[in-house]
This record gives C-alpha cells, sequence and structure tokens, in this order.
C-alpha cells in the first residue's frame, strides 16, 4: 500500500510491518522509517515530516521569486529611463565624458523631438530609428564624423543597459559607414602668402605656426611659450593625437621667420608664459570647442582661395578640400622640396617609427634646424642673417667638425647656447 504526500510517499516494503516515508529534499531521495504499523498513525507521522520541509521550500521559491523581481525592477528602471534624464545619469555613471560627447547626444536629442516625437524613454528607441539618424548624419557630415557621432550615442546606451539583448539594441548590426577618400590638398606658395597677407593678430600667427612646424590644429592652437626654447630655436611638445600611445616628444626648429613673428607677438620674454594665442585656445578649449575654430578657418580659407571644395557628384554633401590641415601637408612637401631628411621630416610631423627615432636622433636636432631654414620666408617678416648669429655660426662649425676636433667645437657651441640672449 502506498500514498503520495505532495513531497514524498508512506510505503510498507514486503516483508515487513512498520511503514516508511520516503521524499525527496535537496536534490537527494531520503528515506526515513516511521515506527508504526498502523496506516493512519504513518500518515500523520508523514505530514509531520513534510510540513517542515514544504515551508523551507516554499521559503526559497520565495527569496528566488524576490530576487527575480529586484533585477526585473533594476533592469524595467534603466531600461525605460527618459530621454531626458539619460545624460544626468551617464554623468552619475562615472564614465569620462567631453564636451564633444555632451554635443552629440543634445542634438540627436533634439533630432528626436523633431522626426520622433513619440519616443520619450530609452525603451523605445529602435534599430530603424537609429539607421534614421544616421542617414541624417550622412548629409551633413563625413563618413568618420557620422560614424564617430553614433560610437558616442552607442556608448551612452551601452554604459545604462550594458545587458541589453539583441532583439531591443537599437545599434544592433549597424556597420560604420565607409571613409570617405577625400583628403585635403597642399597649397601652393603663393596661396599660402595669399592667407597670411589677409590675415591678422592671432590667425596669421596661427597660419604661421601651421606653416613652419606642420602642427595639427589642436597642438598649434593651444601651444604654449614654456614649450618654446628661445636659445636653441626648439619647439618641444607631445603631439595630442598621440599623447595617449606615449609617444616620445616631438622636437620641431624654429624657423627664423616664425621666431620673428613669435618675438612681435611678445617682445618681452618675462611675459611669455601661458598660451601663444589665449583667444583661440580659450575659445578651443571652452563650450564652443573645435567646431567653432574649425568652421571660423573654413569661411576665411573659402573667402580667399579658389577651389576649396571636392564635388558632391557620388557623395551625400561638399567636402572641404582645403583647411587648416592642408597647411600641414604643405609643410611636409616644402620640406621635401628643400632636401629636408625624410626621416626627420616624419619625426617632426609624429609619424616617427622605431627605424624613424634612430635615423632622426643621427640626423640631430640642430642640423635639422639648419634644414628647415632653407624654407622660404613667406611672413614677410625681417630675419636676422645667419651669418650674424653666434649660434647658427656654432652649429655649423659643429656639423663640419672632424673626429680631432669635434669636442673643442661642443664646447664652444655649448658656451654660446649658455650665453644670455
Amino acid at each position: 500500500m502506498q500514498k503520495w504526500t505532495g513531497s514524498g510517499s508512506v510505503f510498507r516494503p514486503k516483508g515487513r510491518t512498520r511503514y516508511y516515508y520516503e521524499f525527496t529534499f535537496g536534490g537527494k531521495v531520503h528515506r526515513k522509517s516511521l515506527k508504526t504499523d498502523d496506516w493512519d498513525e504513518a500518515c500523520q507521522r508523514a505530514a509531520r515530516i513534510s510540513a517542515p520541509l514544504q515551508f523551507q521550500k516554499t521559503a526559497e521559491t520565495y527569496k528566488r521569486l524576490q530576487l527575480e523581481i529586484d533585477l526585473a525592477e533594476q533592469e524595467v528602471q534603466v531600461y525605460v529611463t527618459p530621454l531626458v534624464d539619460v545624460w544626468q545619469k551617464f554623468l552619475a555613471s562615472g564614465e569620462h565624458v567631453g564636451c564633444r560627447q555632451e554635443r552629440d547626444w543634445r542634438n540627436f536629442l533634439k533630432w528626436i523631438r523633431a522626426h520622433q516625437p513619440g519616443i520619450l524613454n530609452l525603451s523605445d528607441l529602435r534599430r530603424e530609428h537609429m539607421l534614421e539618424y544616421r542617414t541624417t548624419l550622412a548629409a551633413q557630415y563625413s563618413a568618420s564624423t557620422v560614424n564617430r557621432k553614433m560610437m558616442d550615442i552607442r556608448r551612452i546606451f551601452n554604459t545604462l543597459d550594458p545587458e541589453c539583448p539583441r532583439e531591443r539594441d537599437p545599434f544592433y548590426r549597424i556597420r560604420n559607414l565607409s571613409s570617405d577618400p577625400r583628403g585635403r590638398r597642399n597649397l601652393t606658395l603663393d596661396e599660402i602668402g595669399t592667407l597670411v597677407s589677409a590675415a591678422e593678430g592671432e590667425l596669421r600667427t596661427l597660419l604661421a605656426i601651421g606653416i613652419y612646424t606642420g602642427l595639427r590644429l589642436g597642438d598649434a592652437i593651444t601651444l604654449q611659450w614654456e614649450q618654446i626654447d628661445q636659445v636653441r630655436g626648439i619647439i618641444r611638445l607631445e603631439a595630442g593625437k598621440n599623447r595617449h600611445r606615449k609617444a616620445r616628444p616631438v622636437f620641431i626648429a624654429v624657423h627664423p621667420a616664425l621666431a620673428a613673428l613669435l618675438k612681435n607677438v611678445q617682445p618681452d620674454p618675462a611675459q611669455r608664459k601661458g598660451y601663444v594665442l589665449p583667444e583661440f585656445a580659450g575659445t578651443y578649449t571652452g563650450r564652443a570647442g573645435p567646431p567653432h575654430i574649425a568652421r571660423r578657418l573654413r569661411l576665411f580659407f573659402d573667402a580667399h582661395l579658389q577651389d576649396t571644395r571636392h564635388s558632391a557628384e557620388g557623395y551625400a554633401r561638399h567636402c572641404a578640400k582645403v583647411g587648416f590641415h592642408s597647411l600641414r601637408h604643405s609643410f611636409a612637401t616644402i620640406c621635401a622640396e628643400q632636401g629636408v631628411p625624410r626621416a626627420a621630416v616624419q619625426a617632426v610631423l609624429g609619424h616617427s617609427t622605431n627605424i624613424t627615432d634612430r635615423v632622426y636622433t643621427h640626423v640631430g636636432i640642430e642640423s635639422l634646424a639648419r634644414s628647415m631654414r632653407a624654407l622660404p620666408n613667406v611672413l614677410g617678416v625681417t630675419t636676422a642673417a645667419d651669418d650674424d648669429d653666434p649660434v647658427s655660426r656654432a652649429i655649423a662649425r659643429m656639423d663640419d667638425a672632424s673626429d680631432e676636433d669635434w669636442r673643442d667645437r661642443w664646447r664652444e657651441l655649448r658656451t654660446v647656447l649658455r650665453r644670455p640672449r
């Protein structure tokens, strides 16, 4: 005879007189003697044994369900976050935030309000919405800019909902656009002269820095007086684009025309502190950011030069053919035409490799300075003649030194460099 009690069964084995209770608990099968041969008494004893077990199972089930409810509430709290509160929650997450990323999110929010007013929460975003927004961006920006803006928005979404399943991930299988192959062109010496003649104030100084150093826009604008060695005529800095790679510092020889212009910008050596271009640097590092500076330069180039835009045929928009980065290309081209060692130019531009670094070290900074002096003076400023410069004469003697007299000429150069100028 056997009876099921819900969690086990009461039975009497063959050849035995007493009843037993067999039940499963904790994943194991247990068998316990009820020590009676009366059926009713055996069922009552089995019920007393199973009651606390059933209660414990119910408690464990309740705890498991409560945990699942808490996790679901947390997921819902993140997933149904109103779009207007997304940025504040992203800031609270502790992620590194830049002004560019905030601007990209604000622009995306404006687009949502204008084209998808029914989307109020993060949970309402779908893949088709992001594809439509990417199409809108592609009509205004280059492919690399579109990819960067989409990546900023995707980073915010992944931070707030890191375990989002594929079926509701609005960025699922959205690939980057192919890069736009249209780049900046070189500027001729006549075009460079036209730009320098038309520019005034800090803009003229910025163009001069770009022409004679090949620095990128951000590095040129944020150049500081402390990075310029007035005695040796050397600029020493870490390029912003390669700073995170722990690259070696970049040394750039100052052209005499640029040195004369910088001297006119701040004649008093005691006042040469902080940014060389304080107005531009304040705008560039402020809330307006790089886009404001880039737009100002683009309008300036369009107003004084011809052929500044690529054709829009086959693309969503006209792409700039001339910009501040054109000065970087022109710097490399002019250096090559004037015979500046290629390895030295690559090191100055920040394109150095281990091989380039070794060659650049062999060429020497002072030898590079002599090569840089061969670049044309497009600024129209008066420079000191090299023959009248004791540093230049000492450098020339050092470069022509033989194995026998190089020590004496090195002492001579060191003495000249230590003299106050």
